[in-house]
């Protein structure tokens, strides 16, 4: 189950965005997972990532960037760091920024992700890929 597209046509709002050779993917949560169960949202975050990245043609191995915002940044952070390694295991690893926070947009949500790929745009599309 990847992102609600109607969500984000209602929105506004884009899952990824292609600017030039870069992939901006939007922060996803993994809620519908298992409200309250911080695991197995961190783990259903990291595939609806996998998700969007893998409809742009785009993968974890070309992500270079990420952030993580964390309702419980040291309850959780250790095994967010081990979720990580079951998707990241090429290096060059991608940038990391993890950030705890008070609210996140879902109110039952843990954690959300979002990511930054580097791969080249395919030759006469559009630069926003949805």
């Amino acid at each position: 189950m990847g992102p609600d597209l109607e969500w984000y046509r209602q929105s506004r709002l884009s899952p990824a965005v292609q600017v030039g050779d870069l992939l901006c993917v939007a922060g996803c949560t993994g809620v519908e997972a298992a409200a309250g169960a911080a695991r197995a949202q961190m783990h259903r975050a990291y595939e609806e990532i996998a998700e969007v990245l893998h409809a742009a043609g785009a993968s974890w191995d070309d992500v270079v960037s990420m952030t993580t915002s964390h309702g419980h940044f040291r309850r959780d952070i250790q095994a967010m760091i081990e979720i990580h390694r079951e998707f990241i295991s090429e290096e060059a690893f991608p940038a990391w920024t993890a950030v705890g926070v008070t609210e996140l947009y879902e109110p039952e949500a843990i954690v959300e992700i979002s990511v930054v790929a580097a791969r080249p745009s395919p030759v006469g599309s559009a630069d926003t890929a949805q």
